[in-house]
């Protein structure tokens, strides 16, 4: 079972906060600061339908581009040596950094992917169907 909510192509996930007795949540995967809090499932679900709705509501009004969730572009932070080595393998490849870091990546999701709960088929399902999508976009660039 996933604890992630989505609406409007926006997701969340609860968490449950002992000090102040409620679920509190955000919205996941964009450069602004949505956050709210209930006290129950339901009430979440309310207040996320509407922190997503008045999200969207306050960037028409501001005439401002919502965020989308991930974009597909992140910037991470590596060592020098690991830096020049991924780069050295891109050259012997013949391709781009990028291309051999969404190789790792994927890799890594291929084999992590089955060490997550039962409960997260559905992740998982999107996970694989995912990497195949991206794949053969990334191959035709």
């Amino acid at each position: 079972m996933s604890d992630i909510i989505e609406y409007k192509g926006y997701h969340t996930r609860p968490e449950f906060s002992a000090e102040d007795d409620l679920l509190t949540g955000e919205i996941m995967g964009i450069n602004d600061l949505i956050v709210f809090a209930a006290s129950s499932i339901k009430e979440f679900r309310k207040a996320f339908h509407q922190s997503v709705d008045g999200y969207l509501d306050m960037c028409k009004r501001q005439d401002k581009t919502p965020d989308k969730e991930y974009s597909g572009r992140f910037n991470f932070r590596l060592g020098p040596e690991l830096h020049k080595h991924l780069n050295q393998v891109a050259a012997q490849k013949g391709i781009s950094l990028n291309a051999v870091t969404v190789e790792a990546c994927e890799y890594y999701l291929r084999h992590e992917v089955d060490s997550l709960p039962d409960g997260n088929i559905k992740l998982k399902r999107k996970v694989i169907s995912s990497q195949k999508i991206e794949s053969k976009e990334l191959a035709a660039r």
